[in-house]
């Protein structure tokens, strides 16, 4: 079949493997190929004209070094997907203890001069070895994931440090100075996705992690004060967080604010209240007037919940009222107008809150409409809006 293109196999793990010599000979114009839970050929010439490569499930028995040598030979690729297991988790583990994080165990990089799109997932040492060993000036997509094994007795500070940091050290000049950052602390899942100021460059870190506690509360703030503390944020313009805000203090959301001098929109996503995180709003906007006369944040326009329906949403409270109208009003006051063009709010609401008449809950719902552009607020479970 010498005019075969494109080419995918696929078994599930618990077939006998069958092998198909995948080569150069047999297929010369060969550029897709995708194998899952199939045996990858060893002849360098097979990688030389490929665009798309996708090794899922697949062995690599030589060794993680052959992996290397093979790679350097498709600088035609232009999207690679790889998973743990062609990386030798199974067959190559004392290997590949021995490999350190934040270096790459090769001397000179793989140079991959058409790579757009690298989707990798491996355990934490090889995963950025890998990504430490290959050189990639075209790359607009990086995403990278691992299972992460811990327990809620643990240290949880060091965990987004641990992943990146050696990613801003590999020489990706944007991660450095992220335009967008989203976080998400929840499900057991720890997501950080970067965005370059073109918003044409993505880096998307994904780690599953095992934890006694699914809806983990106490791992928000070290995480949110890590990427704060390795990424120069002063570039962010849009910051997205999906988790419990209320388990990080009003100290924490003030410091936040502080540090995202040009953040522009903020989006919040996760349950619980969001009372802490207005509070710090108010505290750091009124210590930015007090120390140098200027407004923290004065780009922040958009500040937005959840809005799709069946999905969690924070709580709605008299609490809730009463700081954000206080955070709004001291904003408004040093912005000489408005606080925020936008507002959206969809809320679960307590049943404090509707002990209340329906008419001073109105009246709450049109005090902050009258300190901001536009606002969104809905009762979500009631399906009211007011």
């Amino acid at each position: 079949m010498p005019a075969l293109e494109t080419l995918s196999l696929r078994q599930t793990p618990f077939e006998e493997a069958l092998y198909v010599a995948v080569n150069f000979d047999l297929f010369p114009r060969l550029s897709t190929l995708s194998l899952i839970n199939w045996p990858a050929p060893r002849d360098t010439a097979a990688f030389t004209s490929l665009r798309s490569l996708t090794l899922i499930g697949t062995l690599w028995p030589p060794s993680y070094d052959h992996f290397l040598d093979v790679m350097e030979h498709a600088r035609n690729l232009e999207h690679l997907d790889l998973d743990l297991t062609v990386l030798g988790r199974d067959r190559h583990r004392d290997i590949l203890t021995n490999l350190q994080v934040h270096q790459s165990t090769r001397k000179t990089p793989i140079v991959l001069p058409r790579l757009q799109v690298a989707k990798l997932r491996a355990p934490t040492v090889v995963l950025f070895d890998l990504f430490a060993s290959i050189y990639a000036p075209q790359a607009t997509t990086l995403e990278l994931g691992n299972n992460v094994t811990y327990r809620g007795n643990e240290d949880p500070n060091p965990q987004a440090a641990r992943i990146l940091v050696p990613i801003v050290q590999l020489g990706y000049p944007f991660l450095r100075s992220p335009h967008s950052i989203f976080l998400r602390c929840r499900d057991g899942m720890l997501g950080v996705r970067l965005r370059s100021p073109a918003g044409s460059l993505v880096c998307f870190l994904e780690h599953q992690i095992l934890m006694d506690d699914w809806w983990p509360t106490a791992h928000l703030r070290p995480n949110l004060l890590a990427i704060m503390d390795v990424f120069s944020v002063a570039s962010v313009r849009a910051l997205e967080i999906e988790g419990r805000p209320d388990r990080a203090s009003a100290h924490t959301w003030k410091r936040v604010f502080q540090g995202f001098p040009n953040l522009c929109t903020l989006h919040v996503t996760g349950r619980g209240t969001l009372d802490s995180l207005w509070h710090g709003f108010e505290l750091a906007t009124t210590a930015s007037m007090e120390r140098d006369g200027a407004v923290c944040c004065p780009s922040l326009s958009e500040f937005t919940t959840d809005d799709r329906p069946g999905t969690y949403k924070f709580y709605a409270s008299m609490k809730l009222f009463e700081v954000l109208l206080r955070a709004l009003r001291t904003r408004a006051e040093h912005c000489g107008g408005r606080a925020l063009e936008k507002l959206r709010l969809h809320l679960w609401p307590s049943k404090k809150l509707h002990n209340h008449s329906a008419k001073i809950r109105a009246g709450l719902v049109e005090d902050v409409r009258a300190l901001v552009g536009e606002l969104d607020y809905r009762e979500h479970n009631r399906g009211t809006s007011l």
